[in-house]
Formats: C-alpha cells, sequence, structure tokens
C-alpha cells in the first residue's frame, strides 16, 4: 500500500497536510506535537477492522483525517466513522 498524501484537519488547533514521496519520508517535531498520535491515527484509518468500528477515542482531537492511497483511493476518518 502506498500513501500519497495525509492531510489532519484542526488537530489540537492546527491543520496538518504531508504528501509522502514514494521512497524516504521524514516526521519531526518537539515533543508533544502529535508525531505519535499521528502515526496512532494513521494506522487505525488504514487497518482492517475487524467488528466494523474504529476507536474511536484515537480520532476525537482531531475533525477529520484524509489519507489518500495510491489507485486514486482515499479514506476519510473521524471520531464518527470511517469512509
Amino acid at each position: 500500500m502506498h500513501i500519497r498524501k495525509i492531510e489532519i484537519r484542526n488537530l489540537w488547533g492546527s491543520d496538518f497536510s504531508w504528501t509522502l514521496s514514494g521512497d524516504v519520508n521524514v516526521l519531526i517535531g518537539r515533543n508533544g506535537s502529535g508525531k505519535s498520535v499521528m502515526l496512532r491515527m494513521l494506522n487505525e484509518a488504514v487497518s482492517p477492522v475487524e467488528d466494523g468500528r474504529l476507536d474511536f477515542r484515537l480520532f476525537d482531537p482531531v475533525d477529520e483525517m484524509i489519507v489518500e492511497l495510491a489507485d486514486d483511493i482515499v479514506i476519510r476518518a473521524d471520531s464518527e466513522g470511517r469512509a
């Protein structure tokens, strides 16, 4: 699975957009800036869900997370669901 772009709307009051390259990508930031939270949210958004539900608590601090994958597949996740 190739992730092309990640957008997070309103993560602690800020919008985040990251267009990934096909080779190496680096995520850096200060302690407490949300790097690990963003990666946990990304994992939850793209992982298969056995019971059909997300761990909504991960998405509580954001309005929406949008993950664009190869082949024009788009995953949208928030505290209410995933499409």
